[in-house]
């Protein structure tokens, strides 16, 4: 550690300027804390020094080797304050005279100058490569995690989100040269970093803040993985990687925890992996036998129990084995619901057939799970478009119909549209009336579509929403009433029914003739006639 405590001390001068007279005070009552033994508690890490050190009151400092700046004390200074000082000086005491490094800073000069030193960075740089095998990169990979990241969980949120960066930087300066391998290491690094952050998020301790931040990480590493493995997918694999695959598969079991929230997204992202990278049959069957066996582990917890027959699921239709999927689909709960849009979007016609099937017969069971709304408009917006593809796909406009009906109000948009491309005007029409739904969300478009195609259609929703208007007594909406008369104006006279339309302006005059302002509005409309 002597080594990066010097360059700490090369860095901390510019920090405390000697033109200063408040650092000038901060450097001297430092050094009278250190030179009056009032250090005590003091911890030596690789990259951090903790202490604790008495003055008034008793304060906590820790000092960053690696970014003086990101140093803290419970003192809450603006910048490096005394505590800090007398800590660096009790420490640098040991390999170095603290009163030459005074004395250097007063005069501006670093006494490193003329010693073999170098920064941190090319330190990290020229640290003796890691072996090149699976188990020596997790190794690095957890060990850095551990001194990097969980040490500094109690630390502000920009202190943490300064040491994420710091420690993905520091292991990919450790990255193989080759492409091929960098490209593995990358990925590696992205999953074993995103398994640490579940199992740190499980630790309730975890503050409020720090939750949020690595819970934002998460995914963000999920992004990354997912970029990787379409990399993977172009790129061509030496047989060098099999070990590494090897080990990679006996690590994705923590994938099935149960991680709260965040249970779907390790869920798909384990799903694509064996899709996608683990492609050896050995290691599917391997891992389908092992699952299949726990499923039958009475002791196995309930939320991790569906997790892993998930898996199970994945595998089996990767292994060959679709007609075992049936009889585990009806174990899945109403909760489990969202792990079957990923199939439902990544599989082909066939294989996904059995899930859109199962997905159609139980969707209104989730969204009576789900309760609130926007959730459930959430979910429909991401299901539909998938499901509407595979119809599409299958010549099956009926089934899609099937869904949207299940699914209503929350595909009305979804169902508006497909009732429209595939002709259905009467049945469109039937929709909006018979499911009371507020006429300010049937575009103008829609409306047009129809008046070209078969407008009489029209007249039962257009006279519908015209008394809809009229029955709000307000100016507002009596002009809006009109507008609507005007539409059905024009298609009785584009049908030849003039009689008809006098016939429908008569009894609504007549019908409403005490609202004056209604009166008047049908005459500034010029839809009756002024005497």
């Amino acid at each position: 550690m002597s080594n990066e405590l010097l360059v700490f001390g090369e860095e901390l001068q510019p920090l405390v300027n000697p033109q200063l007279p408040e650092d000038m005070v901060t450097v001297q009552r430092g050094l009278l804390l250190y030179r009056q033994e009032m250090v005590y508690r003091k911890v030596e890490r690789e990259e951090i020094i903790t202490a604790t050190v008495q003055d008034v009151t008793p304060c906590q400092v820790s000092l960053d080797l690696s970014f003086p700046a990101n140093s803290q004390c419970t003192c809450n200074p603006l910048g490096v304050c005394r505590h800090q000082m007398a800590v660096f000086f009790s420490s640098y005491s040991k390999i170095q005279s603290v009163s030459d490094w005074v004395q250097t800073w007063k005069n501006g000069k670093s006494h490193l100058n003329t010693l073999p030193l170098q920064r941190a960075k090319e330190l990290f740089l020229e640290e003796k490569p890691m072996e090149r095998t699976y188990s020596s990169w997790k190794e690095s990979m957890e060990d850095a995690y551990q001194k990097q990241i969980i040490y500094f969980l109690t630390q502000p949120a920009y202190t943490l989100s300064t040491k994420w960066d710091s420690y993905l930087q520091r292991l990919k300066s450790k990255m193989p040269i080759e492409s091929e391998w960098k490209l593995l290491y990358l990925f590696l690094l992205y999953f074993h970093t995103y398994t640490f952050t579940l199992r740190t998020l499980k630790n309730e301790s975890v503050s409020g803040s720090a939750r949020m931040f690595l819970e934002e990480a998460a995914d963000e590493l999920l992004d990354q993985l997912n970029y990787l493995m379409d990399l993977f997918n172009r790129s061509a694999r030496p047989f060098a990687f099999d070990d590494f695959f090897d080990g990679l598969q006996k690590d994705m079991d923590q994938l099935l925890e149960d991680y709260g929230e965040l249970t779907v997204h390790s869920i798909n992202i384990y799903r694509a992996i064996w899709t996608d990278i683990l492609k050896e049959r050995t290691w599917r069957q391997n891992a389908l036998v092992r699952l299949q066996e726990r499923l039958k582990d009475t002791e196995v917890k309930a939320d991790v129990c569906q997790t892993v027959l998930i898996a199970v699921i994945h595998l089996l239709l990767l292994t060959g084995k679709d007609e075992e999927v049936p009889a585990l689909l009806e174990e899945l709960r109403p909760e489990d619901f969202p792990f079957i849009s990923f199939w439902i979007s990544h599989l082909d016609e066939q294989k996904s057939a059995i899930f859109i099937e199962y997905a159609i017969e139980n969707i209104q069971s989730y969204l009576s799970y789900l309760q609130h709304y926007y959730r459930i408009n959430q979910f429909i917006g991401h299901l539909s478009p998938y499901v509407r593809n595979y119809c599409a796909k299958t010549r099956q406009p009926d089934l899609y119909e099937k869904y949207c009906e299940k699914c209503m109000p929350h595909s009305l948009m979804f169902y508006s549209r497909a009732l429209l491309e595939n002709g259905k005007y009467k049945k469109w029409v039937e929709l909006y009336i018979y499911n009371n739904i507020d006429y300010k969300f049937i575009s103008n478009e829609d409306l047009k579509l129809i008046q070209t195609h078969e407008p009489t259609l029209l007249l039962p929703l257009l006279t519908s929403i015209v008394s809809e208007n009229i029955e709000a007594k307000n100016r507002q909406s009596y002009r809006e009433a009109v507008r609507y008369m005007k539409k059905i104006r024009s298609i009785y006279k584009k049908e030849k029914k003039l009689e008809q339309w006098e016939r429908y302006i008569h009894l609504i005059q007549t019908t409403h003739k005490r609202l004056r302002a209604f009166q008047e509005e049908l005459k500034r409309g010029k839809l009756i006639h002024v005497d």
